[in-house]
């Protein structure tokens, strides 16, 4: 009958003389054992600052998108109150004045407006903060391929090749920002 035996009681018939085991020997380090983990652990902090740099773009571009959301979110909250509130206030035309008519339908746009401001202005320092904090994953990188003799992100090398302007779509996203900060108060 087999039975079912632990892993450690599965051999236990040999005796213990005959079981040889390696020597454990000692090597000093040389200078090409030496230079070899330095050069794998150059290329793991390397691989770590790539990995690092990506995280924040996605992070940047995860931020970007979210107020450009939001921002389209106010936008079409002007445009419907700017569209749809006039039938509202005529049908409410018997019961106020109108001065008080004139008041609720400033108001809501007046507060979208301003919301959209604020958000506009965030924008712009949400995308310039995050750019810097890439850029400076990118120097960092850049000067840890310097170590490694790479040229991965060498982009000025890329841009005298090419013969062509290096442009950010960060740079983009920050204009973008820009426009809309005084769209809202072109709208107020």
């Amino acid at each position: 009958m087999n039975t079912i035996r632990p892993y450690w009681a599965i051999n236990t018939t040999k005796k213990a003389s005959n079981i040889r085991m390696k020597p454990f020997h000692f090597k000093p380090r040389t200078k090409q054992s030496v230079s070899g983990d330095a050069d794998r652990l150059a290329i793991l902090e390397y691989k770590t600052l790539l990995e690092l740099y990506k995280f924040e773009v996605d992070l940047f571009w995860k931020r970007s998108y979210l107020f450009l959301l939001f921002t389209a979110i106010a936008f079409l909250a002007y445009y419907h109150l700017q569209h749809f509130d006039i039938g509202l206030l005529s049908q409410a035309k018997s019961n106020f004045s109108k001065t008080t008519l004139r008041i609720l339908q400033i108001f809501p746009r007046l507060f979208v407006c301003l919301a959209g401001i604020i958000l506009s202005y965030w924008t712009i320092r949400i995308v310039t903060s995050g750019k810097a904090r890439f850029e400076s994953w990118e120097k960092k990188i850049t000067d840890h391929e310097k170590t490694l003799n790479l040229s991965v992100f060498d982009m000025e090398g890329f841009a005298s090749q090419y013969k062509t302007k290096v442009y950010s779509p960060s740079k983009i996203l920050i204009g973008t920002a820009s426009l809309t900060f005084f769209a809202w108060w072109f709208l107020i």
